[in-house]
Parts: structure tokens; sequence; C-alpha cells
């Protein structure tokens, strides 16, 4: 059989849709890319910590749609199942979900062999399962099995793709995201110096060749550590951000290690790419050297959730009205007939999205049901409304109904966001008139932040 006979006839399809899912749930998608391979075999493999989420955005983000390996549990959902065969997902078994006993995986192996072979990008998560807490699990032996497989099956030129997902809040709708693709492995290249004094072309070095299995997934491990979230919990993850975005808005005061100042005249959200780098380099600071900034970071937080603002608000109280402020109101007043349509479709869709949120699920189980969820619920009322149309009228109707609705919808999430900013920026004028002692201590906690990040990186650089 062919790559092409092999490739799966609807993943063009479920790309599309993990597009409209991806840009209809989060705010923002920050990419960081480092020399991404355009072709050839592709092992990509991604940190987990959004579970069905995590799969959805890389689907969105790629060009050449994923063959994912993904637990064969899912298959056992009619819905999930056919998605799955849509896109030539690859089941694999965990023994966790045999009751212990042994699986054997050779059809996985064996398919993820032949879509390397077909010049195919094989996504894995080679964590295993969705991660609770911010840092990196063990990285498993599987997908180095599955690059130096397909090696010794005669697969050349194969490329190993560390992907790192930051979620500013995870369980949260239209929210912003950080995916940061890092610097590709050449499993040929690297393969030698994995295996000094070894004849690597030949001799079997494939699946079951220990030493390279284990030197080639410590090698993985250490790349997606470059790209993924370090964080010893979800506190420091929360401080250590905190502390970050305080420092790049004063950048001036803040030794230099590759952090830039960040242009944030036009708007008040930095981009994360920015605030992870530096986050992540507060988070490599010893223990002795954090606990300061740590400290600080929890004490100013504490203000600025009784003063309901965030830092932007403390370090400029009085928002500046720029251009981009202007012709953005202008267009959201414009767009506001447009956005009260698209509020009566969208209101039932996005209650349903809310529901989810009354069970106490944990927030790597939110992150994988509120995208399904949104997805499914926005694309049933757009279907609806679109047979209806057409069964009411003609199906003419019906077509503008369905290329209008989404246009609909998408300027009520323009008006909304846009009045939202407005109304942060009424609320922040409201509390330095009437709380300024308040905002005076929280402005002192914010300069003790400053002064902590300072030190440490200021003992960094020393």
């Amino acid at each position: 059989m062919s790559g092409d006979e092999r490739r799966p006839s609807g993943a063009p399809t479920v790309r599309r849709l993990a597009v409209f899912g991806t840009r209809l749930v989060y705010r923002e998608v920050e990419v960081v890319e480092r020399g991404r391979p355009t072709a050839g075999p592709v092992l990509a493999v991604s940190s987990h910590f959004g579970g069905v989420a995590d799969a959805m955005l890389l689907l969105a983000l790629s060009e050449r749609v994923p063959r994912i390996v993904a637990r064969d549990l899912i298959w056992k959902y009619p819905v999930a199942r056919s998605i799955m065969r849509s896109i030539g997902a690859i089941p694999v078994r965990r023994r966790a979900d045999s009751g212990g006993s042994v699986q054997r995986n050779e059809d996985m192996f064996t398919a993820c062999y032949d879509a390397l072979g077909d010049g195919d990008v094989v996504l894995i998560f080679p964590e295993g399962v969705t991660q609770e807490d911010p840092h990196l699990a063990p990285i498993r032996t599987g997908a180095a099995r599955i690059a130096l497989g397909a090696r010794s099956a005669g697969v050349r030129g194969i490329q190993i793709e560390p992907v790192g997902i930051h979620y500013e809040d995870r369980a949260a709708f239209r929210s912003r995201v950080l995916v940061a693709f890092g610097e590709p492995i050449d499993l040929d290249a690297v393969l030698p110096d994995l295996l000094p004094g070894v004849d690597v072309d030949g001799e079997a070095v494939g699946a079951d060749h220990s030493a390279a299995v284990r030197a080639l997934t410590a090698l993985i491990a250490e790349r997606m550590g470059r790209v993924g979230p370090r964080y010893r919990d979800w506190d420091q993850a929360r401080a250590l951000h905190l502390a970050a975005s305080v420092a790049l808005r004063e950048a001036g005061r803040v030794p230099d290690g590759g952090t830039t100042p960040a242009d944030d005249g036009e708007r008040d959200a930095l981009p994360l790419a920015l605030t992870e780098r530096l986050a992540a380099r507060l988070a490599a600071r010893p223990a002795e050297a954090l606990v300061p900034v740590e400290e600080a970071a929890a004490s100013y937080a504490r203000s600025l959730r009784d003063l309901d603002l965030e830092d932007a608000d403390v370090a400029a109280p009085h928002a500046r009205v720029t251009g981009r402020v202007v012709r953005d109101l202008v267009l959201a007043v414009v767009l506001l007939p447009y956005a009260l349509i698209g509020a009566l479709i969208g209101a039932l869709p996005y209650l349903i999205t809310q529901v989810p949120r009354l069970f106490r699920l944990s927030a790597p189980m939110l992150s994988t049901v509120v995208p399904m969820v949104a997805l499914l619920a926005f694309l049933g009322q757009w279907t609806v409304l679109t047979v209806r149309a057409a069964l009411t009228w003609s199906v003419t109707y019906g077509a503008v109904v369905g290329v209008l609705a989404p246009l609909f919808v998408a300027a009520t999430v323009f008006v909304a966001e846009r009045f939202a900013l407005l109304g942060r920026g009424a609320r922040r004028w409201w509390v330095s008139r009437r709380s300024a002692g308040p905002i005076a201590r929280a402005r002192h906690e914010r300069a003790d932040v400053l002064t902590a990040v300072v030190r440490a990186l200021g003992e960094e650089a020393a």
C-alpha cells in the first residue's frame, strides 16, 4: 500500500475543525519556532498538560496533519473513534488500561514506521498521560523506540521535533496559549555521538537496542525540557509569571539575559513568550534565590485580588488612549448590531460550555472537556440554524445563514472583548480614585517584586 493510500482522506476536514475550535476557545495563540522541518519524516514529541486541547492545537498549527499516537481507550467511543480514524490516529495499548497485564504494541510500532516511511508527521505525547503539575513527567521510551525502529527499518532523515505547550489558564474559555517548537533532533546526525564506538549503520540499532533507547530518550527529555514548563507546582508558576510580568514592564532595570523589553504601549497583556522566557530563567535559580521572589509575588497577588486589578492596572493606573484603542472601539460600535445577532446565536452554545464548570472537574479534565463541548455546541447550533433556514425558506437562504452565522458570532466575541477592555479601563480609573491607600500599598509590593527579581537575576549574572 502506497503512502497516498494510507493517508486518511478526512484529515483536512478535521484540521479545519481544529483551526475553528482553536480560534473559538482561545483568545490568542502565540507560536515560537526554531527551524521547524517542513518536509520529510518527523516525530513530534509534545508536553501534555491540556488533554485533547493539546492535540487540537497541534492539529491546527501543523501544515501537515500529524498521525497522533493515542490511547486505544478512545476508540471505544463511536464519535471519537470516527474522528481518530478520519485523521489516521494510531492506537497504543497501556498496561494501566489493561489491569496491569502486559500488552504488546507491534501494530502501533509498525503503523508509526510506515507513517514515517511515507514522510508523514507522527505526534506522540511521551509522558504517557495528561499531567497535573506544570513540569515534565519522566519521558517514556516509546518515542525513542519508534524513531530507532523506523530508522532500522530503512527510514532515513527522521527529525524529532520537541514541542512545549504553555497555557495561561488551561481550564478557561477564551484564554491565551503559547506553543513553542524547539530545535529538532536530526536522528542520523546525533546517533553516532549517542553511541560512540558503535557502527550505527552496520549494527542493528533499532527499537530493542537498550543503550540507544536510553541515550535517545535522555536527549528527547533534555530537548523537551528546553521548551516545556518547568515549575515546582502551579503556585510557583503563577508567582513567577507575575514576577516576570512586573519585571518585563520595567525591563530597563532587569539584568539582560535574552529578555527584551516588551512593547506594551498598545495592549495590557504581555506576550506569553516573553513572560515564559523570563519566568523559566527565574525557575532555574536556586531555591534560596527564589524564596524572596515567590513571597513578594504572592503578597502582591493578594493585593491585586483584593483590588480586582491586574499588574498592568497598577503599573499604568491611567490608561493611555492609543490609536489602536480608538480604532477598536469605533469598529466595535459599528459591529454592535451584528454582534447582537451573534449573541442570540451563540448564547445557548456558550452556556453549554459553562456546564462542565458546575461539576468539580480537575483542570486537566476541564482542558479536555471545554474545547470538545465548545466545538460540538457551536457546530451543532450552526448546523441546526442552517438546516432550518434551508427547510423553511430555500437552500439559498440556508447557505446564506451558514455563511453569516459564524461571522455574527465572531463579531460578538470581538465586541464583547473590546468592551471588556473598556470596562477594565473604567474600573482602573475608579479604583485609582477611590482606593488610594490600597493602590499605594500595591505599588510598594510591586516594587518589592521587582527588587527581588533583579537580585535573583543579578546573582545569576554574577
